[in-house]
């Protein structure tokens, strides 16, 4: 079990017990485009709660490396000099105390903005990486695998040296979409389902034992026109926790999935083991999809039948603690393995 800690979210972290996980991985150290880091979000002065806890609960820290812009990936891959202040900067990381490995978090998902050079220039990156790993036998190496794109940034033999695998299995639907829907279905019609990045990660040739999947701690809703469910956005969605956050954090997360539910109602829909809710306010009609503890279940017993046993969650204390905790102390049984029936495509039941 992997747990993904953010900067945004401050010290909510606290609420999850940290014995349990095999790994901590702490979002983000921002690359720019010269191969810098241009921003480290408070690490590690400002963690150092972060780093005693892990340290006591015997966890690593993983540091995710991420580049926010497509552009500056095709500007900084393409250059050598910029590859190699990169190797650089990863190699000072490496040396700061309690950090354990490097997760490389670069989401590039069209052709069209990038090329050639700096797709072959970033595997090369990741290849260099993962030989310095395998000579240090201090520090992993991992990768966080977008699906759902046009560009397929990995190969087999980028991949080969990894440690783990997060497999994206969420953001199916997202805050700029089209439409609502289901942030981690299941299964369905729509790109980034779990079945699928699931099926993409083993024709690259990563054994199950190294991957986890993915599994979104927040939420999404948004304003929508229309009838039924999925119905299209009207504007930008706005993602929430699935639990009421600290008071501190109320400006950021005013209400949460929980509040929701409890107010309007929710339903349960058994293909994307999804729940979602419907409510209206201010003369705005907003739809909200969400994981919780059915989901979770659903989908740990789908898992258990892949032969795959690794969840990685985003990010610990959306779910003050609740969730993820469920999963450290309750694992599915070992005698019963069973797939979720598929179901029409707007299939609904009774949320639990």
């Amino acid at each position: 079990m992997t747990g993904y800690v953010a900067w945004w979210l401050g010290d909510a972290w606290k609420t999850t017990p940290l014995e349990g996980f095999e790994r901590i991985i702490f979002i983000e150290q921002r690359i720019d485009v010269s191969g810098r880091i241009a921003e480290a979000n408070g690490w590690p002065e400002q963690w150092q709660e972060l780093r005693d806890a892990s340290r006591e609960a015997g966890v690593g820290i993983d540091l995710s490396l991420g580049l926010v812009q497509e552009s500056d990936f095709a500007a900084l891959f393409a250059s050598p000099e910029a590859r190699r202040r990169l190797l650089r900067e990863t190699a000072r990381l490496l040396r700061q105390p309690d950090v354990a490995g490097l997760h490389i978090d670069i989401e590039v998902y069209r052709q069209a903005s990038t090329s050639p050079e700096a797709i072959a220039g970033f595997r090369a990156f990741v290849e260099e990486l993962a030989q310095r790993a395998r000579r240090s036998k201090r520090w992993q190496l991992s990768v966080f695998l977008p699906i759902g794109g046009e560009l397929q940034l990995y190969t087999p033999a980028t991949l080969a040296g990894m440690s783990r695998v997060v497999v994206q299995g969420y953001d199916a639907h997202w805050p700029e979409g089209p439409n609502a829907g289901p942030v981690a279905p299941l299964r369905g019609p729509q790109a980034g389902t779990e079945e699928k990045p699931l099926a993409a990660a083993r024709a690259l040739g990563h054994d199950d034992a190294r991957l986890r999947l993915a599994f979104p701690l927040n939420a999404y809703e948004w304003p929508v026109q229309g009838e039924g469910i999925r119905r299209k956005t009207t504007g930008k969605g706005r993602a929430l926790p699935l639990a009421p956050l600290p008071a501190t954090m109320r400006a950021s997360f005013p209400s949460s999935v929980v509040e929701r539910v409890a107010r309007h109602g929710a339903v349960f829909h058994p293909e994307s083991a999804s729940g979602s809710y419907a409510f209206e306010q201010d003369g705005t009609a907003w739809e909200g999809w969400f994981e919780d503890w059915t989901s979770l279940q659903v989908k740990r017993q789908w898992l258990k039948c892949e032969g795959v046993d690794g969840l990685a969650f985003f990010a610990l204390g959306y779910d003050a603690g609740a969730l993820v905790s469920t999963v450290a102390h309750s694992f599915p049984d070992d005698s019963a393995c069973f797939a979720p029936t598929r179901a029409a495509p707007e299939a609904e039941g009774s949320m639990h």
